[in-house]
């Protein structure tokens, strides 16, 4: 685990899990101090966002990937690669309120 306090690391690549193991499941990784969710997207590309859920902070790395997008393991939230909620289960209706992204700073 790499931490330190220089905001300036974050704009740089780090090899942190290999590709073969996101075609398997969504992987947690820690970071400059930051828990990471990491998995592929539909197109076979890496996709990273905070490892928490804005809605009951579930760690997104227990969820599974569906169309290439993570779905949070407690209720079902799904959010695409950058950290826009695609899907709510539990409203009827496609209109997702804007409070529902993650900070995603990765």
């Amino acid at each position: 685990m790499l931490v330190t306090k220089q905001p300036v690391l974050k704009r740089f690549w780090y090899p942190v899990v290999a590709l073969e193991d996101l075609k398997i499941a969504p992987r947690s990784f820690t970071l400059l101090g930051q828990k990471i969710a990491l998995w592929l997207d539909a197109t076979g590309k890496p996709a990273a966002v905070a490892d928490r859920c804005c809605h009951r902070s579930a760690q997104l790395s227990k969820g599974k990937v569906i169309e290439g997008n993570l779905s949070c393991p407690y209720h079902g939230w799904t959010f695409n690669a950058s950290g826009t909620c695609v899907k709510v289960p539990q409203i009827a209706a496609e209109i997702i309120p804007k409070t529902t992204e993650i900070a995603n700073e990765v």
